[in-house]
């Protein structure tokens, strides 16, 4: 969630990537908020994984 910046620094950290943006995708606590997505393809994880070993 954008309001969330510790939570998109993990997911960063973590080697993810931006995707995209759903605007006012869920209603929560009385209002429609957006959510950021991130993600990780196999072969990106598999590379990282590479990297550490």
């Amino acid at each position: 969630m954008p309001q969330n910046p510790a939570s998109t620094g993990v997911m960063k950290k973590l080697g993810m990537s931006y995707e995209g943006e759903f605007k006012q995708h869920i209603w929560m606590r009385g209002n429609f908020e957006d959510l950021m997505y991130y993600g990780m393809t196999k072969q990106d994880y598999d590379q990282m994984q590479n990297r550490q070993a």
